[in-house]
């Protein structure tokens, strides 16, 4: 199922909602043996349901990433919530089902970006070659989902044409090892400054 991003921000500043926000904001607060809530995390975000940073936390939990340290945070009114530990603390987003196993969606661009941030791409690439280069066993990447990254990138700023179909990511266009994300308004989305090209209701298009 794709996810469904919703941007209420303006063009150029940061949008504190979604999996890729809520695990910066879990590292942070869980750095050093520190304990989070999902009350903590609900805190920091804008315009975002706690019943869905309650299914992320579910997620990691049954991932083995977090887990319930035994601990209580009471609220307002007496209520209590569970604190949680980090187990394990990747840079990038983990992206989980509900049921623990890793989500294959989104991997493509993901592998796709780590291409075009590494050495291969210096000269410039294809769609041919990137496809070739990003796709796994695992994760196969077709050309036709390469020429779509690369169209998408290169209209949101992020690529120089070194010839007619041949590309390169500018040096200043290297946000970060998150890949953007091409939603399916084709909108791109920068995970790693939270920033997206105009504020819309968006679904993720994940090859």
């Amino acid at each position: 199922m794709s996810a469904i991003l919703e941007f209420r921000t303006a063009p150029g500043k940061p949008v504190l909602r979604g999996h890729a926000f809520f695990w910066s904001v879990i590292r942070e607060l869980g750095a050093e043996g520190g304990l989070v809530s999902v009350h903590a995390v609900l805190q920091r975000t804008n315009r975002t349901e706690r019943s869905t940073v309650a299914d992320y936390f579910r997620r990691l939990e049954a991932a083995g990433i977090i887990e319930d340290s035994g601990e209580r945070e009471t609220l307002h009114k007496g209520r209590d919530t569970p604190l949680y530990k980090l187990l394990k603390t990747p840079l990038a987003t983990p992206r989980v089902n509900r049921d623990g196993t890793p989500a294959q969606q989104g991997r493509g661009q993901q592998h796709m970006w780590n291409v075009l941030r590494g050495p291969e791409s210096r000269g410039g690439l294809t769609a041919d070659d990137l496809a070739l280069r990003a796709a796994t066993e695992e994760i196969p990447v077709s050309v036709h989902s390469a020429k779509a990254f690369l169209k998408r990138l290169n209209a949101a700023g992020y690529l120089a044409q070194v010839k007619h179909g041949l590309w390169k990511l500018k040096p200043a266009m290297d946000t970060g090892p998150l890949a953007p994300l091409i939603l399916k308004t084709k909108v791109v989305y920068d995970q790693n400054l939270r920033e997206a090209q105009s504020p819309l209701e968006a679904e993720e298009d994940r090859p």
